[in-house]
């Protein structure tokens, strides 16, 4: 490949921040061979991988994987929404406050 044909400007439009690097030192950086897969991140199970690998089946059956990695997108996220009421009373820490923050001992007897 001929270097001048690898330093034409790509047709996409440049992001933010690749603007701002343009703008800071007029040019982009180079990207390697690692940084080009960074714009998609995808998972990875290795367990079903290794099992797949050894031709083993688990309790669900046989595991199917394939070359194809899932997306963020396509991974379900638990959601929980916080309610807007407790079940704890308002003056519940009231006792904490009035304690001094410092232990208190008291006298210990021996018997000797």
């Amino acid at each position: 490949m001929n270097p001048k044909e690898s330093q034409k400007p790509s047709t996409e439009p440049l992001s933010e921040r690749e603007k701002h690097l343009v703008s800071t030192y007029g040019k982009l950086p180079h990207r390697g061979l690692l940084g080009q897969g960074s714009k998609h991140r995808t998972y990875f199970d290795s367990g079903d991988y290794a099992l797949a690998a050894a031709h083993k089946a688990t309790d669900e059956g046989t595991i199917q994987t394939g070359t194809a990695h899932p997306l963020r997108e396509s991974i379900p996220h638990p959601y929980a929404p916080v309610p807007s009421s407790g079940n704890i009373a308002e003056d519940a820490n009231k006792d904490l406050c009035r304690r001094s923050s410092s232990p208190e001992y008291g006298k210990v007897e021996l018997d000797v």
